[in-house]
């Protein structure tokens, strides 16, 4: 018997009382089973509260567990956790580097050692206040990869699951891949590609996410401004299946550009003059939109309207006393 069967049992019944007479009844097992099954999942972070004539009451976990993920999840999909690694995305990129994979899989983190984003650039990932996870997602022979399409609708996708466990927070999102709440930077999404070297053609598609959950403290090299969500403690656990949800369950239709009328509404650069960095030079303009495959309409000073696909918006003008 798997640990998960009593752990499916205990998050069909939030916060109740359920006797080992019972739990041994429904999985057709000994009461002691029931007692020795119990005592792994507290050796594995898991908070259960024992009681004499009452029996278990299942209250959490402060760490990440794969189990608990999965049975979150809408659809089957393999997930594996680490305490620690350096990177998710380079962990994925290493499997999908030495085999071809035919169904999603994740690899979430509580600390990265070497998390990155853009440009290459570290992405600070200390344990136990974020999350960060990578999705793994094959692609079909010939089919054709649209960046601006997948990060923005990623993007919504994040957004969508963060309000279900801060459902008070203005989340918004700086084009095109940043997350951010009154005015700094939460959390950010990184998209990779795997390149199938006989073909010539993308064989996966690898989606990093980092958020900055609860942390309180940042370094001084951080050239932007960030901030974390909230001292509020949440689950991560289940943050995390509602990321991988909203996620598989937007990524079929996501280049028909279903999301991006929600996008719109949670940027927070659309009518605002903003300086773009595109391939390391700057240009100054004010965005009139965002069209629906996720690029900028961009309106330079002299009047000149230019349509951005790729680059990084290094400020945005929130007002005139205001730059971020």
């Amino acid at each position: 018997m798997s640990n998960s069967q009593i752990l499916k049992i205990f998050l069909n019944h939030p916060n109740q009382w359920l006797s080992g007479t019972a739990i041994a009844k429904q999985l057709s097992i000994s009461r002691t089973m029931v007692w020795k099954t119990i005592n792994i999942l507290i050796d594995n972070g898991h908070q259960i509260e024992r009681k004499h004539n009452l029996g278990y009451r299942y209250l959490g976990t402060t760490q990440l567990s794969a189990t608990k993920i999965s049975l979150q999840c809408s659809q089957s999909i393999q997930i594996k956790t680490f305490d620690q690694i350096d990177s998710t995305n380079k962990y994925a990129k290493d499997i999908l580097n030495h085999k071809q994979i035919t169904n999603p899989f994740v690899i979430i983190a509580n600390q990265q050692t070497a998390g990155y984003g853009r440009r290459g650039r570290h992405f600070y990932s200390p344990a136990n206040s974020g999350l960060y996870l990578t999705i793994a997602v094959p692609v079909e022979h010939h089919a054709m990869i649209n960046p601006g399409l997948l990060t923005t609708t990623t993007a919504v996708a994040v957004v969508r699951a963060l309000k279900v466990s801060y459902p008070q927070i203005p989340f918004q999102l700086k084009w095109i891949n940043d997350i951010w709440v009154n005015g700094q930077k939460v959390g950010g999404i990184m998209t990779e590609s795997i390149m199938d070297v006989e073909l010539m053609q993308p064989s996966a598609i690898i989606v990093g996410i980092g958020i900055n959950l609860s942390t309180k403290q940042f370094p001084s090299t951080i050239n932007q401004p960030v901030t974390s969500i909230s001292a509020n403690p949440i689950d991560r656990n289940q943050l995390a299946a509602d990321i991988i949800n909203q996620f598989m369950q937007s990524y079929p239709t996501y280049q028909s550009g279903i999301a991006m009328d929600e996008y719109r509404k949670l940027s927070v650069v659309i009518g605002k003059q903003v300086t773009i960095n595109i391939r390391n030079q700057p240009i100054v303009g004010t965005v009139e939109a965002i069209d629906d495959n996720g690029a900028l309409m961009l309106r330079s000073a002299d009047g000149q309207l230019q349509r951005v696909m790729t680059g990084e918006v290094t400020k945005v003008r929130i007002n005139h006393q205001n730059e971020k």
